[in-house]
């Protein structure tokens, strides 16, 4: 827990009251999302590839060792997987 108080703003006025919040670590291997988060649409009939992705920003070096993805029970595709739900891959070298 870590609360903040006396501050000053840059004319000197003072905060009113102190602030207080919690702070946690997340524990690795860390996901943007549950496995409880589901896809609007799980599956899409595509005539052609389709290339998805996502920005994202660190503020401590760090290193990717693998994705997940979701795969709905009607994408077959040129994945070689017969399972529906989250997928998960690792890298052979983190990024």
């Amino acid at each position: 827990m870590a609360t903040v108080a006396g501050v000053q703003d840059l004319s000197g006025n003072p905060q009113a009251t102190p602030v207080t919040w919690n702070l946690s670590t997340p524990t690795c291997p860390c996901s943007f999302w549950t496995d409880m988060t589901l896809p609007a649409v799980a599956s899409q009939a595509d005539s052609q590839a389709v290339e998805v992705g996502m920005h994202f920003r660190t503020h401590i070096d760090g290193y990717i060792t693998g994705v997940r993805f979701y795969q709905g029970a009607a994408n077959t595709g040129t994945t070689p997987l017969a399972i529906s739900g989250w997928v998960a891959t690792t890298a052979r070298w983190p990024v």
